[in-house]
């Protein structure tokens, strides 16, 4: 069966600060949770995803991506990802209230998982997986961009 990898880059969205962060983020809640808005046009996954969340630093994504997705620390469900799909909020090491992975219950039974990196890590970081969904957050250096990008495209059958 072929999937369709979807990237979404907050490079090509505009550039104010809400419109530039919250559709990539409803985008990937609609997707991990598998409930999406009514009239939703583009693509459904049937089941659950894994996806990368991506952005400069740990910081820069805590303060951006994480607090979107889950909303303020001490009151993870307030954000796009709802309080009754969210399983687990594993915390990363490093940086104070980062999460490294979030789990979400998608309507289809099984769970999704949502691994949030920062380029700061280096390339290594993106290496190893296979993935449903890419949101870079900012542009990363050319090494990165092409490491996630095979991570996306890796499992796709022609």
């Amino acid at each position: 069966m072929q999937r369709a990898p979807h990237i979404v880059s907050a490079c090509s969205w505009p550039q104010t600060k809400s419109e530039k962060l919250l559709p990539p983020q409803w985008e990937l809640a609609a997707h991990a949770t598998g409930q999406y808005p009514p009239g939703w046009q583009g693509y459904r996954f049937d089941r659950a995803i894994r996806a990368w969340a991506c952005g400069e630093t740990g910081e820069v994504v805590r303060a951006t991506i994480q607090l979107l997705l889950l909303g303020e620390p001490g009151q993870h469900g307030s954000g796009c990802i709802p309080k009754s799909a969210l399983i687990e909020v594993v915390p990363a090491r490093g940086t104070p209230e980062l999460a490294d992975i979030i789990r979400v219950q998608h309507v289809g039974s099984d769970v999704s998982t949502i691994y949030l990196k920062a380029y700061s890590q280096g390339r290594e970081r993106f290496q190893g997986a296979t993935i449903d969904y890419l949101w870079l957050d900012e542009e990363p250096d050319a090494s990165i961009f092409g490491e996630a990008l095979l991570k996306l495209l890796a499992d796709l059958r022609y």
